[in-house]
């Protein structure tokens, strides 16, 4: 035990840590006059022994034992108002004796000088001031009245003792009037910090934000708010520095970026409003792993300011908000607000559609959708067919979706279209199946919302019901919507001419697959076929451009005309293309004649086009043509003019003759 430890326990009585600041520091003053005394005493009393001053001896052996007994009984007892009120009762005794019989040499009378000092601390102002008072009248009493025995003093000693003490006592006063008002505001001011302490620690604990301090070692102050712990998933934060905090939570990137921008707050250079536009925490993705193993992602928000102390010294004052719960709140909201978008926009896209059109749409779309789901159940190992034809279920559905105005879909078909068009440049493997399921399923779940949407629409529409436009009419209306959307969006002019083509002439099995035939022919006839405004007028020719079709019975056959007057087929153009093209094995495409290069545009993925877009360009198109002719017993033929146009003719079978014969 060291000598300071052991002076502090003999001092406080063993109490050190248990008081208050003022009874403390009574308790140290008495304990230290206890000793001083008792030594001062224990000198005096070898002092007189040696004079032979027997009066003295006893008086100071008497008080040196007394006192010694009040120190056993402070420490055994801590009580240290009644050691106070005997130690002065001693004093008082012993200080008077002194005063009166003038001690050694007459020394003794100066001790009760320090009476008042040593009353008014320990017993505090009133009380200490009537021991003190008490003690100066009985002293005054006995030097001044010649009938009790006193010291021979003369007279003007007598009041300058007196005088002394008198001034002594006003000193002691005073000295505690400004101890006690001084007291009484620490008291007051330790109150108020304690207040403020109590307030501040609400504060830190009851706010919802993370608040703390960084230093320029960047390390987290030891005063933060209690909210920081549970917002950084991190148990006492506090002198730990903040990018280890941040370690292995963030992008890794980020963790330097954040140094350096921190590190900009110490310098006084820096702008203060541009630190702020600067900040790379103003949002950011905070991982925090879970006892489970799985990582909890939270939306953290960061705002910092730069403060000084006093000193100058410069800290970082960081507020942190969880807003995890705001973010996924807004991204449901944005998500609920798109989708309810987008059945409105469907709803305005086919509101004006004729109902049986979406009737079709709908059976249409299912079927091409049965079609794809049992393309990808079957055992077929060939991917490239598998793709092949389920770019065609995705392509007729494209279509269909074009018809009615659906541009949002046609988008997302379009862009599966691209991802089938990447895998088949590419060895495909098992997760490339896997990714393009995926993205089938979102369309089927797209059809189901366009589907229900259409049925609103439907539930609306009275003419659904009244049946008052024939079966040629809605033939016709979605031919030519389809010249009229792509035509809009290639910004050219055309017009559909039907005048002699009789839709009753296909029979009910035939109708979907001749409607999917003209629709597409109508398609490539804008995209490839009409030109632009500007070069038909070049041409001489009528701004809009003119598509016809026909329809004639020729015997048990059927015979289709679908033509433009537009450039015509460029026979040099599908020569270049089909040097370059891929999927085409020729030895020697410079030595075929027109009607093989005019073949060529039924290959699958051949195109003319350079860019294609969602009108045009895949290739697909014409073989679908094609295969869907041949699915009826059909066949096309080609004639085409450099200028003046193109015709296609297509003969099927009159399915309607040969069934009218067996029901006869």
């Amino acid at each position: 035990m060291s000598l300071k430890s052991v002076t502090l326990n003999i001092t406080t009585s063993g109490t050190f840590d248990s008081l208050l600041i003022e009874d403390r520091s009574r308790l140290i003053f008495l304990n230290s006059l206890i000793i001083i005394s008792d030594l001062i005493l224990l000198v005096f009393s070898f002092s007189a022994l040696k004079e032979m001053n027997m009066v003295l001896l006893i008086a100071n052996s008497s008080a040196f034992t007394f006192i010694l007994f009040l120190f056993i009984f402070l420490r055994s007892t801590k009580l240290i108002t009644p050691t106070s009120h005997a130690f002065c009762v001693v004093g008082f005794l012993l200080f008077l004796y002194l005063g009166i019989s003038g001690g050694s040499d007459n020394s003794g009378v100066l001790w009760i000088l320090s009476y008042p000092l040593i009353t008014i601390f320990l017993l505090r102002l009133r009380v200490g001031s009537v021991y003190s008072v008490l003690f100066i009248c009985a002293v005054a009493l006995f030097i001044i009245m010649p009938q009790l025995p006193s010291a021979a003093y003369s007279f003007s000693f007598k009041m300058r003792i007196i005088g002394s003490y008198i001034l002594m006592l006003g000193f002691s006063i005073m000295y505690e009037l400004t101890r006690e008002t001084m007291h009484k505001k620490i008291e007051q001011t330790s109150l108020d910090l304690l207040n403020e302490k109590k307030q501040r620690d609400n504060l830190f604990n009851n706010v919802r934000e993370g608040i703390f301090l960084l230093d320029k070692n960047l390390k987290v102050n030891e005063n933060y708010s209690k909210a920081l712990e549970d917002i950084l998933s991190q148990s006492e934060p506090g002198n730990k520095n903040f990018l280890e905090i941040l370690k292995d939570r963030v992008p890794k990137k980020m963790i330097s970026t954040t140094e350096d921008y921190f590190n900009m707050f110490f310098d006084p250079g820096k702008d203060d409003e541009l630190l702020e536009e600067i900040n790379p925490l103003k949002r950011v993705e905070y991982n925090v792993l879970k006892k489970n193993g799985n990582f909890k992602t939270k939306q953290l928000e960061f705002s910092v300011n730069r403060i000084s102390d006093e000193k100058g010294n410069i800290y970082i004052l960081s507020t942190v908000r969880d807003i995890t719960e705001a973010v996924e709140l807004s991204q449901k909201l944005k998500k609920a607000k798109d989708e309810t978008e987008r059945q409105m926009e469907t709803i305005f896209q086919v509101i004006n559609v004729n109902p049986v059109l979406l009737d079709d749409f709908i059976a249409e779309t299912e079927v091409e959708i049965k079609k794809i789901n049992k393309i990808l159940k079957s055992d077929n190992k060939n991917h490239a067919k598998i793709f092949a034809n389920i770019y065609q279920s995705i392509h007729a559905i494209k279509g269909n979706a074009i018809l009615l105005g659906l541009n949002n879909f046609v988008k997302k078909l379009h862009t599966i279209e691209d991802e089938i068009n990447t895998l088949n440049k590419k060895n495909i493997v098992y997760n490339d199946i896997l990714k393009l399921i995926i993205k089938l399923s979102g369309v089927q779940s797209e059809i189901a919302n366009i589907k229900e949407s259409i049925k609103k629409v439907l539930s609306f529409q009275a003419s659904r019901k009244s049946g008052d436009q024939n079966k040629r009419d809605l033939f016709i209306s979605a031919i030519k919507r389809v010249v009229e959307t792509t035509s809009s969006a290639l910004k050219k002019e055309a017009i559909l001419d039907t005048d002699n083509f009789d839709c009753t002439l296909i029979s009910d099995n035939n109708m979907k697959v001749m409607k999917d035939v003209f629709i597409q022919l109508a398609r490539n006839a804008v995209s490839h076929g009409i030109e632009s405004p500007k070069e038909r007028i070049k041409k001489k020719k009528e701004k809009s451009g003119k598509i016809y079709l026909s329809s004639s019975r020729k015997g048990e056959n059927i015979e289709f005309k679908f033509g433009d007057d537009g450039k015509g087929i460029d026979m040099e153009r599908i020569r270049e293309k089909a040097k370059s093209h891929k999927g085409i094995a020729l030895s020697d495409v410079d030595n075929f004649d027109e009607k093989q290069l005019i073949r060529l545009i039924f290959h699958p993925g051949f195109s003319t086009a350079d860019n294609p877009n969602i009108s045009f360009g895949r290739g697909v198109g014409m073989n679908v043509v094609l295969s869907k002719v041949k699915s009826i017993g059909g066949k096309i033929k080609i004639k085409t003019s450099m200028d003046k146009g193109s015709e296609f003719t297509i003969i099927i079978p009159d399915t309607n003759t040969k069934m009218n014969i067996q029901k006869g």
